[in-house]
């Protein structure tokens, strides 16, 4: 603010002495300075004081130029109002900036120990909840101050200048100095508001993130800057970090940013489909290890979904669960052995996969109706109509 308040007080210099070209370009110089310190220390060209700053201190130098020959020197009272309208937003805008940050700080380590029992990233959902509202807020506080200065303006100056016919430059002269600035400051409302939708938008897209949702899939697309690589919502890699996040409308955009297609998502292609591809490899693990539980864990943790996405996609693509199909692999094999062999009841389940002998009985009876011993007699009598469940 030390470079601001030399640049604003050159260009009221400037302005008192008629050089008004001299005046306009120390304020644009000062909008300027503003904006690039907060791009610096956030990273963001979109950062909202920054913005803030440019236009308002930006169109102050502008207006200064005196381009309008029915423009005139500005009082004392128009300069110190500019002033403490950009001091006023500047400061608490860092003072909320600095108690958001804090909260963040302070509910880091318990975020991060409810993610890794999750298996995901943390996500501040609270904090995004309470950006949401603050943001709200300050719309509706903005529309309703300065609905209050334009109507203090009406009642005391007696008109609305858009009621008025036939009056040259009503606009013009419809100003209460230190007031007017107020009742203008509704221009903000718009591009606030589009910034709420706009951040209302990218919770629902991390959240179609975070839960691999492949109904968004072609609606947007995601890059992760430590990475450089640009992904589907519907990808199976571990959810990143959220601030290093970008999103795209389309992956010419991701790929005009520099990011590269992910190889497990490839959403470079418009035909693939990594769903179904992981639940076939997931089906080829339930065939190649349904006998031995701790390799099928171990193999199915290796496909870097948690259990429940997994078990969605299996779902999706076969129309049954993972359980329900491991079961039924395992109970073929018990009938294709209890045809094949005379090894006892309790080796045949083992040999099948079974941790006891319980549920075995349980999930034979379940696929076959019959008891293990009941379908090996059957098995030997009539073997062409005891062909197991599957």
């Amino acid at each position: 603010m030390v470079v601001y308040l030399i640049l604003y007080g050159a260009g009221v210099l400037f302005a008192s002495s008629v050089h008004y070209y001299m005046s306009g370009m120390s304020l644009i110089l000062a909008a300027l300075y503003l904006y690039f310190y907060d791009y610096r220390r956030s990273g963001n060209p979109f950062h909202l004081r920054a913005l803030f700053s440019l236009f308002w201190v930006g169109g102050e130098g502008i207006s200064c130029f005196k381009l309008s020959r029915l423009q005139t020197d500005w009082d004392p009272v128009t300069w110190g109002s500019f002033f403490i309208a950009l001091a006023a937003f500047w400061s608490v805008f860092g003072l909320a900036e600095a108690r958001i940050r804090k909260k963040r700080e302070e509910g880091k380590d318990k975020r991060e120990e409810k993610a890794r029992r999750k298996g995901v990233e943390a996500v501040s959902e609270g904090t995004e909840a309470a950006g949401s509202f603050g943001r709200l807020t300050a719309i509706l506080l903005l529309t309703a101050v300065s609905w209050a200065a334009f109507l203090l303006e009406a009642a005391v100056l007696g008109y609305v200048p858009f009621f008025l016919r036939g009056v040259p430059h009503a606009y013009s002269h419809f100003h209460i100095s230190g007031v007017h600035y107020f009742t203008v400051s509704c221009v903000l409302v718009p591009s606030m508001a589009v910034i709420w939708f706009l951040r209302g938008g990218v919770k629902k897209r991390w959240q179609a993130v975070l839960d691999n949702d492949r109904r968004y899939d072609g609606a947007f697309f995601y890059g992760v800057a430590s990475t450089g690589i640009f992904c589907r919502p519907s990808c199976p890699s571990r959810p990143p970090r959220r601030d290093r996040v970008r999103f795209f409308p389309t992956a010419d955009a991701a790929l005009a940013a520099g990011f590269r297609p992910c190889k497990r998502c490839r959403p470079d292609l418009t035909d693939f489909s990594p769903g179904q591809d992981v639940a076939a490899e997931a089906m080829a693990l339930l065939h190649r290890h349904f006998r031995d539980q701790a390799a099928l864990s171990a193999a199915l943790n290796g496909l870097g979904l948690s259990r429940r996405r997994l078990a969605a996609l299996f779902q999706a693509a076969y129309g049954t669960t993972l359980h329900g199909c491991l079961g039924t692999l395992r109970v073929t094999e018990a009938c294709r052995l209890l045809r094949e062999t005379d090894q006892p009841v309790a080796q045949i389940a083992g040999e099948a996969g079974f941790d006891s002998l319980s549920a075995f009985y349980r999930a034979f009876r379940s696929g076959t109706g019959q008891s293990p011993l009941a379908y090996r007699r059957s098995a030997h009598s009539a073997p062409d109509k005891s062909s197991g469940p599957c």
